[in-house]
């Protein structure tokens, strides 16, 4: 039930942090966050719990959950998308991704005249 909650989650194997897609980047999720939740399920169904049930249904999420994708090195993250920084393009969000966060910042494509090069020279340096 949590897991259709929440629609989009995913594992960190290593730390056992549940994350869900939202907006383009996978979000932490608290475990505090996930018993409400799902304290909040079993309330609107009328269904009994108590706090080791919910306990053990969030251990059995995280073995379930698919693992959290990895982030590739070559791709910078905006609002609206990410640069691929090997192919030279913008491309939409996916959850394939692996982005826990974004730079803030709205992509927007270059004006006349306008390059990386010229304009951001340090936009790929390492």
């Amino acid at each position: 039930m949590l897991v259709a909650y929440y629609e989009q989650v995913a594992v960190n194997p290593d730390s056992g942090t549940v994350y869900q897609y939202q907006e383009g980047i996978w979000q932490h999720q608290p475990d505090t966050l996930l018993k409400r939740t799902l304290a909040a399920i079993f309330e609107a169904h009328e269904t009994p719990y108590n706090p080791k049930g919910i306990e053990a249904a969030i251990e059995s999420m995280r073995i379930m959950d698919p693992v959290l994708p990895t982030s590739g090195r070559a791709q910078v993250a905006f609002v609206n998308g990410v640069y691929d920084l090997n192919a030279g393009q913008f491309q939409p969000h996916s959850p394939d991704n692996g982005l826990l966060h974004h730079n803030g910042i709205i992509w927007t494509e270059a004006t006349p005249g306008e390059s990386l090069k010229d304009h951001a020279p340090h936009f790929t340096a390492g």
